[in-house]
C-alpha cells in the first residue's frame, strides 16, 4: 500500500534538531573481529595439546555392511584418532548382524574388518581423512597452519550473529562454526566435493566437558586464555549427530573420552598389497 506525502510543521522538525544537538545518536555496536574468535578456539580447545584422542558412547548409527537402512541402536560406538600419523579406528557392536565393524585408516590406507574378515578400501581413504578433520580438535589443528588460507566471517545464522570459518583439509573444503564461548558447534561439507558431488555430510557437536589430562597446580585456577593452558584441560563434546543431506545418520551420547590415549596401527599385509589412496 502507497501511502502520500504529508507536510511535517518545520517546528516539528527544528525541535526534533535541537534534541538531537543535546542528546548524539546512539552508535550501533561494532560485529566482533571473527578472527579473534579463532584465537578464543585455539586456546580454549587447547588443540596445541591434543595430540590424539580417543572417545566411546551410546546410541543409535547407519551401521556400513548391514540391512537396516536406518539408524540402529548400537552397544558400543568407540572412535580413536592420531592427528599427527593421520590414524584413525572407528569401531561399533550392535545386536543385528553385522555384530562388529572397524574401519580404519593408516600410512594413507583405508581397510575394514567385518566379523572378523580384513577389507580393503582404498576407495575409502578420502572420507576418513574428512571424519578426521571434521572433529573439532581436528578443524582447529588443519586451519592452524598459516598457510591453510581459512577465511572467517561473521554470519546470521537462525537469527543470530556466529563467527564461521571456511577452510581447506587435504583435497577438500569445510566450514564451521563458533558459540559464544569459542567452541565448535557444528562443521560440513562445502558443494563441489569432488568425491561427494553434490552430498553435504555435517557434524553437530555439543554439550561439551572439560577432561583433564595433566594434574592441576595448587592455587587459585586463573581466568582468561591462560587457563586451558596451565590446567591440560581438553574440552570435548558429550553428543555427537551426524547428517548426510540433512538425514540422520549417527546420534552418539558419549561415555567416556580420554585425550592423549595414543593410537598405533599396523597396516594389514592384504590391505598393503590392495594400494593407498584413490
Amino acid at each position: 500500500m502507497r501511502h502520500a506525502l504529508r507536510f511535517v510543521p518545520l517546528i516539528v522538525l527544528a525541535l526534533a534538531g535541537a534534541a538531537s544537538a543535546q542528546a548524539p545518536a546512539v552508535q550501533p555496536a561494532a560485529a566482533p573481529n571473527p578472527n579473534a574468535k579463532f584465537g578464543q578456539a585455539l586456546t580454549g580447545l587447547n588443540s596445541l595439546n591434543t595430540a590424539s584422542i580417543v572417545y566411546s558412547g551410546l546410541g543409535t548409527a547407519v551401521v556400513p555392511g548391514s540391512k537396516a537402512h536406518t539408524p540402529q541402536p548400537v552397544s558400543n560406538f568407540r572412535v580413536a584418532i592420531n592427528y599427527g600419523m593421520e590414524m584413525l579406528s572407528v569401531e561399533v557392536e550392535q545386536l543385528g548382524k553385522p555384530h562388529h565393524i572397524a574401519q580404519y585408516l593408516a600410512e594413507g590406507k583405508a581397510w575394514d574388518v567385518m566379523e572378523k574378515k580384513i577389507v580393503p578400501r582404498p576407495d575409502a581413504v578420502h572420507e576418513r581423512l574428512r571424519l578426521m578433520f571434521m572433529t573439532p580438535h581436528g578443524v582447529m589443528k588443519a586451519a592452524q597452519d598459516a598457510g591453510s588460507k581459512r577465511v572467517m566471517a561473521n554470519e546470521m545464522v537462525d537469527g543470530k550473529l556466529v563467527a564461521t570459518m571456511v577452510f581447506p583439509a587435504g583435497t577438500f573444503s569445510l566450514k564451521a562454526y563458533f558459540d559464544d564461548k569459542a567452541t565448535i558447534t557444528r562443521v560440513h561439507t562445502m558443494s563441489g566435493d569432488a568425491k561427494l558431488g553434490k552430498s553435504v555430510v555435517e557434524f553437530l557437536y555439543n554439550d561439551y566437558k572439560d577432561y583433564d589430562t595433566l594434574k592441576a597446580p595448587t592455587g587459585p585456577k586463573p581466568g582468561g586464555a591462560a587457563a586451558a593452558a596451565i590446567y591440560g584441560g581438553i574440552p570435548f563434546p558429550s553428543h555427537i549427530v551426524q547428517k548426510v543431506d540433512g538425514v540422520t545418520i549417527l546420534d552418539i551420547t558419549l561415555t567416556e573420552v580420554t585425550p592423549n590415549a595414543g593410537l598405533v596401527l599396523d597396516v594389514p599385509p592384504a590391505v598393503q598389497k590392495a594400494g593407498g589412496r584413490r
